[in-house]
Parts: structure tokens; sequence; C-alpha cells
């Protein structure tokens, strides 16, 4: 019981240091900040994001290509994340009243778990069902510039980066972005 305790404290310090730390990526250059999101006006221009690929849980792969069309939720996290683990069943509901509108996938920081399967187990014991995909070697970690854990990307249909969420998110803020950059969005 003392050895659960001694590494309950441990990972939360670890999330209260990694949170922190991040604070002055929230002004990264390039990245729309939520505390500083305004109203999208047809002359505003996002920057866009990279191009990537994602290991789906299933083995599959997609590509920021083929998420084009809709609005696309990448929602950074791992299972040994308080916030994270807090903020699962916010992204689920959402997942699956507004999954037509937008596209959500949890990318897993896997190269800082214990592996796949710990992340299979973790879905399987909360009962998630939203696509979830696997960082394995941080190559979107690095690629995103993701330092504080969760982070959420959001980004436009033509893949453009629209706001970027330091610290977790639920399922109201998230429906609420996504109205607001439907009804307002004019791609570049």
């Amino acid at each position: 019981m003392r050895k659960r305790g001694l590494a309950w404290l441990l990972m939360m310090s670890l999330c209260f240091v990694m949170f922190f730390m991040g604070v002055e990526d929230r002004t990264e250059p390039g990245f729309k900040q939520s505390e500083k999101a305004e109203a999208v006006s047809g002359s505003e221009t996002y920057e866009k994001a990279p191009d990537f690929q994602l290991e789906m849980m299933n083995g599959t792969w997609i590509s920021s290509d083929t998420l084009k069309g809709k609005p696309v939720i990448l929602n950074f996290w791992t299972s040994w994340c308080p916030p994270c683990v807090e903020e699962m069943p916010e992204l689920e509901a959402f997942y699956r009243t507004e999954g037509e509108r937008a596209s959500i996938i949890a990318v897993n920081l896997t190269k800082d778990e214990s592996g796949a399967d710990a992340v299979k187990k973790f879905l399987d014991e909360e009962g998630l069902s939203l696509p979830v995909s696997l960082d394995r070697e941080g190559v979107l970690q690095e690629t995103f510039r993701i330092s504080v854990i969760p982070t959420t990307i959001i980004l436009t249909p033509d893949g453009r980066v629209f706001e970027r969420i330091p610290g977790p998110v639920d399922q109201k803020k998230l429906t609420e972005i996504t109205d607001r950059l439907l009804s307002s969005y004019k791609p570049s």
C-alpha cells in the first residue's frame, strides 16, 4: 500500500512539473492559444499544421491528408496522468455526440507508457471507444511541441491550427470550439 501511495505522489508531482514547465509554451509562435482565441474573421489566417501520420490502436495508419474535410481534435495524453484520465469520459462523450461533425483522436504518448498493451488495458477498463493512436517514439509529441499533458490541438477542416489548449478540456468546451470553428471559419 505504501508503494502505491509513493507511486501516486510521484505521478502527481510529474504531472505538476510537466504542466508548469509547459506554461512558457502557451505563447509559441504559430499556435493560436485557447486563452487568446477569438471569433474567426475571414481575414485571419492560421498556420498550416505539420503533415503527420497516426498509428491507430487497431494497427492501421491514417494521415493528416485523410482527416481533412472536418475539424480534427488531437488530444495528447497518457494513462498515468490524473488530469488526462479525468478528461477521458468528456472526450468519449464528445466523440459519441459530435463524431459526425468533428474527428477526435486521443494520441497516446506511448513512449511514456508501459507499452501498447497498457494502453489497451486502460481503454478496456474505462469502456472507451473513441479513436486512439499510439505515438510510440514521440514523433507527434515533438512535431506539435507537446510539453504539457494533456494538450488538445484543434485543426481546421483544411488542416490549419485553430486552437491549442494546454491542460484538460471538457465536452462543453470542445462543442463550443467546434461550433465557433464551423460557423465562422473561412479557408485560407
